[in-house]
């Protein structure tokens, strides 16, 4: 959104006149909408409070390409595999079984199988309709090794450089491969991406397997690391004009309108092929239509409209307002990447319970997406 200083004020009051109080409220407090302003430029500030339950403190944060509040309208959809090429590509056409595991169901072609590959080393190409998974045949020592959710103490991502390249590859060269094959199956990718370098030193030192209880299993390490296993771990993204397309799951994607988490990743090594994933991913296409995003103020008063049809006392205290892309399932295979509104903050339910809260509004019609 373009910060023009003539408008801003009248943009302000336009909100403030928008937002009344919450139907739980018996007096109306009137909102308080403060603009301040930074050494390097001016900034947002949005402060309210809706009746007795909903805070609200937030600077809007919009990507630079998207402050025109005008995009063009981009389609999607999940493409159908070639497995012949895949099996190409990860299996050098050595298949020596095939597993067909039946029984799912999707709503953009119904019925399908996953269908299960091994090649000669026992390596594993798993293709479920538009779902890749492959695991190299020593897949399970790095999955062993590597904890990669930082709300556990046992994450050690951060162990690996993100800059270091490893002797056998510069990491964007390897970068290319890995992006090359996302092409073939029809899943343009970002060039912007976080790549890991797997050293063999730091792998041998963080190698302690656990269980589920925590407790480490020593037979499950590696019995030597050598330079043979350094790797690059890519984790990706997909992007719209520069914008990175969001990856998290929300709502039903199998039998709703909602879309399931994309996992975009691969481990690339010395050796070659370590892991593929590609789960979720979608095919771009950009038209010519110009489509228009709704302003803060419009997002605002969709926050208005919610409140005014809340029936909860949770507090909730909104402190982000984010501009981001992500897919909305439209019929059948068809998507769209459209521009969502996210407010994010933390809610305290009537128990003490807290937790976490986001509210996505599309920024086309301004209407609710339910996550």
């Amino acid at each position: 959104m373009r910060k023009r200083k003539g408008r801003l004020m009248l943009v302000l009051l336009i909100a403030i006149i928008g937002l009344s109080a919450c139907k739980n409220q018996e007096a109306k407090e009137e909102t308080s909408l403060r603009v301040e302003t930074g050494q390097e430029s001016e900034s947002n500030r949005v402060k309210m409070k809706i009746d007795d339950f909903v805070n609200l403190d937030v600077v809007p944060e919009v990507p630079e390409e998207l402050k025109s509040l005008k995009m063009k309208k981009v389609n999607a959809h999940r493409p159908e595999l070639d497995v012949d090429i895949l099996k190409e590509i990860f299996l050098h056409n050595q298949v020596k079984k095939k597993e067909v595991d039946k029984g799912y169901k999707s709503r953009e072609i119904g019925d399908y199988t996953i269908d299960s590959y091994y090649g000669k080393q026992n390596e594993i190409l798993s293709c479920g309709w538009s779902n890749i998974h492959f695991s190299g045949v020593t897949m399970d020592y790095y999955y062993n090794t590597l904890h990669t959710d930082p709300q556990f103490d046992t994450y050690n991502l951060d162990k690996f450089s993100l800059t270091e390249n490893l002797p056998f590859a510069k990491r964007e060269e390897v970068f290319q491969t890995v992006k090359s094959i996302f092409e073939k199956v029809d899943i343009p990718i970002s060039d912007e991406y976080e790549a890991y370098a797997l050293d063999h030193d730091t792998l041998k030192k963080e190698d302690n397997p656990i269980d589920v209880d925590g407790n480490v299993l020593k037979e499950a390490r590696k019995s030597e690391w050598t330079k043979e296993d350094d790797a690059y771990f890519f984790f990706l993204h997909q992007e719209v004009e520069g914008v990175p397309i969001r990856q998290i799951q929300y709502g039903d994607g199998y039998h709703g309108i909602g879309v399931d988490q994309t996992e975009l990743s691969a481990i690339y090594g010395a050796q070659g092929w370590i892991s593929f994933v590609s789960y979720w991913g979608y095919s771009l296409e950009e038209t010519s239509e110009d489509i228009s995003i709704i302003s803060v103020d419009d997002a605002l008063k969709s926050l208005q409209k919610k409140c005014d049809m809340l029936v909860t006392n949770d507090k909730w205290d909104l402190d982000e307002l984010d501009l981001e892309l992500m897919p909305v399932f439209i019929k059948d295979n068809d998507y769209e990447i459209r521009p969502v509104w996210s407010f994010k903050g933390e809610a305290v339910a009537e128990d003490g319970l807290q937790y976490d809260l986001e509210i996505l509004f599309d920024g086309i019609s301004g209407k609710e997406i339910i996550i």
